[in-house]
């Protein structure tokens, strides 16, 4: 079976438990004999230059193959006003790769049509966002974190 695993953390073992359960999901597939196609590194805030070389030498490793999201584009922004946004709040605002979740559609797009996998495996919640315009592939997205509580914890905290 052909699997895209789709994630906003590289598939590690020992940076986040994020990048701890992909690493384990992404060698229980390799074990059983599937082809694993990556999508892991979409830009990001919170991680070094050296940890993501860190992170991407050990998972060329196992020998999945890496499309990588890096390098691409940010969505147009939109001019909300501050009510709207506060009522209606643009989903970058919690997760900072959504804002270029069109350039990374289109990858994900393009090689799904190149590749033909069997199955998407999104895990996080960006990664069901970079998907949620896919529907000719079957998606299977784990249980993962809830915006809703993200949200309360960033307007307890106070956090931006």
């Amino acid at each position: 079976m052909h699997i895209f695993f789709i994630s906003e953390d590289i598939p590690y073992n020992g940076f986040s438990g994020s990048a701890l359960f992909g690493w384990a999901c992404v060698n229980y597939f390799i074990e059983r004999g599937h082809k694993i196609t990556l999508f892991v590194d979409p830009p990001r805030k919170n991680i070094t230059k050296k940890q993501y070389f860190e992170q991407i030498q050990n998972i060329t490793r196992l020998g999945c193959e890496i499309v990588h999201l890096n390098k691409v584009k940010q969505n147009k922004k939109t001019n909300l006003s501050k009510i709207n946004s506060f009522f209606n709040p643009d989903i970058s605002k919690f997760y900072y790769s959504c804002s270029f979740s069109g350039s990374i559609e289109k990858i994900i797009k393009k090689k799904v049509i190149e590749l033909n996998p069997d199955i998407l495996f999104v895990y996080g919640f960006p990664a069901i966002y970079f998907t949620r315009n896919i529907n000719n592939i079957p998606r299977f997205a784990p249980i993962c974190e809830d915006p809703f509580t993200i949200s309360q914890m960033k307007w307890k905290l106070n956090i931006n």
